[in-house]
């Protein structure tokens, strides 16, 4: 549980860091 907790928690991070960036390009567009 606590791997899939883990793995679920980089997913997360991974699609917010994309949504950051992606928000930080279009704003300095």
């Amino acid at each position: 549980m606590k791997d899939t907790y883990e793995s679920l928690i980089e997913d997360i991070a991974e699609v917010a860091g994309y949504l950051w960036n992606k928000g930080w390009a279009e704003r300095n567009a």
